[in-house]
């Protein structure tokens, strides 16, 4: 019996305008935007591509671990939200390594001074 009631509510939520709004609406705006994007690309020349660790003009300057002068070379920034564990925790070591200027995002302080403890370098 909780099959057939739970069957009817799915076809009543398909009946209303939440449903389609969601479900139609939301799709034909992400096929425009796509299909905008696309010819947007197809009739300009220059192509636009990012490089992962493209140097940036905002972040701090890297400094000399001997000398304690800078360079001229500014690390790029990333701010990681959920820092402390699962995919944030991954996503803020990977790039440290990599070189970049992280910035952690986190709901417990707690946490935060355990990941740092163990992942202090």
């Amino acid at each position: 019996m909780t099959l057939v009631k739970e069957l009817m509510e799915a076809i009543h939520f398909a009946c209303t305008f939440s449903f389609w709004r969601m479900g139609i609406l939301w799709t034909f705006a992400l096929l425009y935007s796509y299909i905008k994007l696309r010819i947007q690309n197809i009739f300009t020349r220059k192509k636009t591509t990012y490089h992962r660790s493209a140097v940036s003009t905002l972040p701090p300057m890297a400094s000399s671990s001997t000398s304690g002068k800078t360079f001229g070379r500014r690390l790029p920034i990333c701010i990681i939200t959920g820092a402390t564990s699962g995919l944030g925790a991954a996503a803020a070591l990977a790039l440290s390594k990599e070189g970049f200027f992280v910035v952690l995002g986190v709901l417990s302080f707690n946490k935060y001074l355990v990941f740092i403890q163990l992942y202090s370098m």
